[in-house]
């Protein structure tokens, strides 16, 4: 499944039913993106007056929340929100591209308060800033300060009546940087079939 969001489909979600709830309402799971929000491209097409990353961001999760409130009348709504943007709280690494000019990117972790879920992208480091606020991070290094990330996943479980539930998943990864004294190094696996890279070294 892709999401390919919109600016002016922000709070147009994808459904997906999730059965009868215990209190005999039809409940189901709003996933919503959020991609990057440049401020000077976006800032007049969100009707703000500051083109930062903060009232973007802002102006973004306030319309997914106007959007929950009026499905939430008549139905349970799980909301999970997919968002490309650097939160406070998370811990960079040299092969993200910096978010701003002249300034600090990052949004308050509290703009996604609220939602069942929020599944962030950017970070390259598989890491937790609150339970319901997470980056996947990458599935592959891609600078030598990755080198001891543990590349992986979240697993979350999504319930007609439950709160969300996550579990870390570990994948191992095709290759992997590594670094020694006087060099540096990328070793990548034997390639077990044809048309598959050959694994590399490499040193100044």
């Amino acid at each position: 499944m892709h999401l390919r969001t919109r600016v002016e489909d922000l709070d147009q979600p994808l459904l997906l039913p999730l059965g009868t709830d215990a209190a005999g309402k039809e409940a189901a799971l709003a996933l919503y993106g959020i991609p990057w929000l440049e401020p000077r491209m976006v800032a007049d097409q969100l009707g703000v007056e500051t083109a930062s990353h903060f009232e973007v961001t802002r102006a973004a999760t306030g319309l997914i929340r106007e959007d929950i409130a009026r499905r939430g009348a008549s139905a349970t709504v799980h909301s999970v929100v997919l968002a490309h943007t650097f939160a406070s709280g998370g811990i960079s690494s040299d092969s993200e591209r910096d978010l701003s000019i002249g300034g600090v990117g990052a949004v308050p972790l509290d703009l996604f308060d609220g939602f069942s879920y929020t599944a962030l992208g950017h970070l390259h480091g598989r890491q937790k800033l609150s339970d319901s606020v997470r980056y996947s991070g990458s599935p592959l290094a891609y600078s030598f300060s990755e080198a001891t990330h543990q590349k992986g996943a979240w697993l979350v479980d999504v319930g007609p009546g439950e709160s969300p539930r996550w579990r870390r998943s570990s994948g191992r990864p095709r290759g992997r940087w590594q670094s020694c004294a006087g060099c540096w190094r990328t070793s990548w696996q034997t390639p077990s079939t044809p048309g598959q890279k050959p694994r590399i070294a490499r040193s100044p």
